[in-house]
């Protein structure tokens, strides 16, 4: 998720106006800004009497800083790069955020050596096996990844190292 009104010019917050939104490709959506402020007032639970067209969100709980938080996140792709998956377990990966307490979640997809698949890191080929491989710590500067052994990755088709192995996707506070 990015910020709420991330694109434009200079926002006019008069309640009465009214407002476009929506994901770019989709059709929008158009509200005043007093139903944008009663929907954030409902999700953060400011009492109405404190929310006005100059509102201060310094006071607020720490449940509510967990929503604008979720409302201000970032996301980047960061390449995996070369990965043997079927002689090597684990692979550090360069996570270039800044303050990695700001991370506030990680998702990995791999591509098979044909790349003609594009799998999660944390797979489950079916009920019995369990999953194949998943995030082992975020450090400072690396976010570490590993595969189980003997498990889907553990084999010839996720053996080259001739290109980027997958992409890790990571949602961070700025």
């Amino acid at each position: 998720m990015g910020r709420i009104f991330e694109q434009g010019s200079d926002v006019d917050p008069i309640l009465t106006h009214r407002v476009a939104h929506g994901l770019a490709g989709n059709s929008t959506k158009n509200s005043t800004w007093s139903k944008i402020v009663a929907w954030l007032n409902d999700r953060l639970q400011i009492p109405a009497s404190q929310v006005t067209e100059e509102t201060d969100l310094n006071f607020v709980t720490d449940d509510q800083q967990d929503i604008i938080e979720t409302l201000e996140t970032k996301q980047k792709i960061v390449n995996i790069g070369d990965w043997n998956m079927d002689s090597t377990t684990n692979v550090n990966v360069a996570h270039g955020v800044a303050d990695y307490s700001k991370i506030r979640g990680v998702s990995v997809m791999i591509i098979d050596d044909g790349e003609s698949s594009l799998r999660p890191l944390n797979y489950v080929p079916n009920a019995s096996s369990g999953v194949q491989g998943g995030i082992n710590g975020i450090g400072s500067t690396n976010i570490t990844l590993y595969r189980l052994t003997g498990g889907s990755f553990d084999g010839t088709g996720y053996d080259s190292t001739s290109f980027n192995r997958g992409y890790v996707l990571i949602d961070y506070i700025p």
